[in-house]
């Protein structure tokens, strides 16, 4: 039979160690043959230490208990913060919250408790005044629960590691989990490749937010983006590879506009973005910043590189009604196309300025010999082995090589005066 000190629940069970409700280490239960022998119990080292100093055992509530805040040291803090921004999460997402000083009701415990905002994720580091720790955690297990031991710093750290793990993959799944219901809920408006609303959407919400612009008097900018050269990627990799093609640049819009307008699939390879209280200079900054992030990108296993064009227009600068605003974003796509494609234009924007081209020439060296001049310093050299510089006058340093390829002598000459240096084919042909 086993007991537990702190909560007086008894198990039948010999083989537990820890209790099941507060994680305190079980002691025997005294039989009749040895109650006289041993009047005192000694669940835990931490009960030993305490009768050893005549100490009373702390059995006050948690209302009395006190409340230890920053627990562990600034630098150990930092760890953790730092742990957290290399797992890819936020942090401003976390914050130390108080917390009662110990789950056990021990007076010997300090507790740092690590919270994720809006979530019931915690991470609940426990410090015992001899040096040991151990942690709760969620989602995760309890460390003298579960593994039975305490451990050191590094130990903690670790656990603190495979917690944000699990946190990220709980977050992520949540996310994902949002995401399915607002598909679901708005399924028959979404394209099922791409993923953004279709275009009969697109033409609903053009008209309402036409009519929000005209009642408010904030702007409202259309962007109709086309994909460049499409159709030859459909032919050189196949319609899958095509599909592919779409789909990362519809997730690179849709992630670029998030929170700022909506996606819609307007033709096969055409998609377009409203974004209320956008401006044409707004949304044209917008729209390059998009075209960028796609021209950079390599997509699929066959790392294509593709490009897109834009034209951006905007109510009230551009048009008065739906259909005019829709005119002038498709007449600058259709300027974009036609300048050399992968551009962002806006409605009535100047043309570029055609500027005559120059042809650039290479240009002669006026530091090199002419011929005659070399055949000069030739003939010198091997009537008199003497050679004078041509351009002043003064008499040359000549150094004679012949390599194992040629039958014929090379000459390397130095001026001291002027600098020149040159090497000297003897071999006609060769110069």
């Amino acid at each position: 039979m086993k007991r537990c000190s702190s909560c007086d629940k008894e198990y039948a069970d010999n083989e537990l160690r820890y209790c099941t409700e507060c994680g305190t280490p079980l002691a025997d239960v005294p039989t009749k043959a040895n109650a006289q022998a041993s009047t005192v119990l000694m669940p835990n080292e931490y009960t030993t230490k305490q009768i050893a100093k005549s100490e009373p055992i702390n059995r006050v509530p948690f209302p009395n208990a006190q409340v230890y805040d920053k627990t562990l040291t600034k630098p150990r803090k930092r760890e953790i913060e730092e742990l957290i921004l290399s797992s890819g999460l936020k942090l401003k997402a976390f914050h130390w919250e108080e917390a009662i000083s110990s789950v056990f009701q021990r007076p010997d415990v300090r507790v740092s408790k690590l919270v994720v905002e809006s979530t019931e994720f915690y991470f609940l580091f426990n410090s015992a005044r001899d040096g040991s720790m151990s942690f709760i955690r969620c989602p995760g297990v309890n460390s003298k629960l579960e593994e039975g031991r305490t451990g050191d710093w590094p130990y903690q750290v670790a656990a603190a590691r495979e917690w944000l793990a699990a946190v990220k993959a709980e977050i992520q799944e949540r996310q994902e989990l949002r995401l399915e219901i607002e598909d679901s809920m708005s399924g028959t408006e979404l394209d099922a490749l791409l993923g953004v609303y279709q275009r009969s959407a697109f033409h609903r919400d053009l008209h309402e937010f036409t009519t929000q612009s005209a009642a408010t008097g904030n702007p409202l900018a259309l962007v109709l983006i086309d994909v460049d050269k499409f159709k030859h990627v459909n032919d050189t990799y196949g319609h899958p590879t095509g599909d592919e093609v779409l789909q990362a640049i519809a997730n690179t819009i849709k992630r670029i506009t998030a929170g700022k307008g909506k996606t819609y699939r307007y033709g096969g390879e055409e998609l377009a973005v409203l974004l209320p209280n956008f401006s044409a200079d707004e949304a044209a900054a917008l729209a390059e910043r998009i075209r960028k992030t796609i021209e950079t990108e390599s997509i699929g296993a066959k790392a294509i590189k593709i490009t897109a064009s834009f034209g951006v227009a905007d109510l009230p600068t551009h048009a008065t009604t739906s259909k005019d605003l829709l005119e002038a974003a498709d007449t600058a796509l259709y300027r974009a196309k036609n300048l050399g494609r992968n551009l962002v234009r806006i409605s009535g924007e100047p043309e570029p300025e055609q500027r005559p081209r120059s042809v650039s020439r290479r240009l002669p060296d006026g530091s090199r010999l002419s011929d005659a001049e070399l055949e000069t310093i030739l003939t010198q050299w091997f009537r008199s082995y003497n050679a004078f510089c041509p351009k002043d006058g003064t008499s040359l340093d000549v150094q004679e090589i012949q390599s194992d390829e040629t039958v014929t002598v090379d000459l390397i000459i130095s001026c001291r005066r002027c600098g020149l240096m040159e090497r000297i084919d003897a071999d006609p042909g060769q110069r």
